[in-house]
């Protein structure tokens, strides 16, 4: 398995449905060589192996719009068709080991940047391209660089100015951040963690509690966090990505941290230590 490069792309017509399409949803067509991937406010993407990303912008859609799509759902559809298993939720890299984390869109993305803080290394935001051997997680094709999208919570209460970072969408609140160099290389994964909230917490309880993940309850976990998984199952990647999920849940532990039902901002310390903790 080769690492995937920067997502290249240019401007081009790009037909609004596949006629051999094997998948087709109201946001992706799909065949095992090619995939339409569109959103009307933004466009339509041509996704094909190893060739640049044709994209037929919508009218009004930003150049920060483009970015976006091929930063995510673009670039995991990239993953798809190269056969690369691929996830949901963001990587760290610490002391040389890589750490998965999935869960909450809000949290996978804050608990990486707290732990940045704290001298981590950030490998992926979004899209986790997981495989080789030994069982590695690799810098996205759609955000090489290693930037975190946060909202302006998460980013004050690490102490960044939410107005100094770059706006993901203009519609969004979102805006990213680059907290170091990223990783250039596959980082082999030694833990996964998962964040949900759990609004019994608070009180006199810990506001955040770790357990660990039985290996099935670890395969749910990151079938549920894999990216496009309709489109993998009509392709006929399915048997293929279950193995691989199975393969990495058997082979790394993971951990479930189940945060209070508030602002994740207001966890993320904890969070971040439990996190650290558990890798021990």
């Amino acid at each position: 398995m080769q690492l995937l490069g920067p997502t290249r792309w240019e401007r081009g017509r790009v037909p609004a449905g596949l006629a051999g399409a094997r998948h087709r949803s109201p946001l992706v067509q799909a065949e095992r060589d090619q995939a339409v991937f569109s959103l009307g406010s933004v466009g339509r993407f041509l996704v094909r192996p190893g060739r640049p990303v044709v994209v037929e912008a919508a009218p009004g859609a930003t150049e920060a719009d483009i970015e976006c799509m091929l930063a995510g759902p673009v670039a995991a559809l990239q993953c798809c068709l190269e056969g690369v298993p691929c996830l949901r939720g963001a990587a760290v890299e610490m002391s040389g080991r890589g750490v998965l984390i999935v869960g909450g869109a809000r949290g996978t993305s804050a608990l990486a940047a707290a732990l940045a803080c704290r001298g981590a290394k950030v490998v992926a935001d979004s899209v986790l391209c997981t495989g080789g051997g030994p069982l590695s997680v690799w810098p996205a094709p759609g955000n090489p660089s290693g930037r975190l999208a946060l909202w302006p919570d998460v980013a004050r209460a690490i102490g960044l100015d939410p107005a100094q970072g770059v706006p993901v969408r203009p519609a969004l609140g979102l805006r990213q951040f680059a907290l170091g160099p990223g990783a250039t290389a596959p980082v082999p994964i030694s833990a996964a963690v998962m964040t949900t909230v759990d609004s019994a917490l608070g009180g006199d309880r810990p506001s955040v509690e770790r357990e660990a993940m039985s290996q099935l309850e670890a395969v749910r976990a990151l079938l549920d966090a894999s990216w496009h998984s309709p489109v993998v199952g009509d392709l006929g990647r399915r048997r293929d990505e279950f193995e691989h999920l199975t393969q990495l849940a058997a082979t790394v532990p993971m951990w479930r941290l189940r945060r209070a039902g508030t602002t994740v901002a207001g966890t993320l310390e904890e969070l971040a230590r439990q996190t650290e903790e558990a890798l021990g």
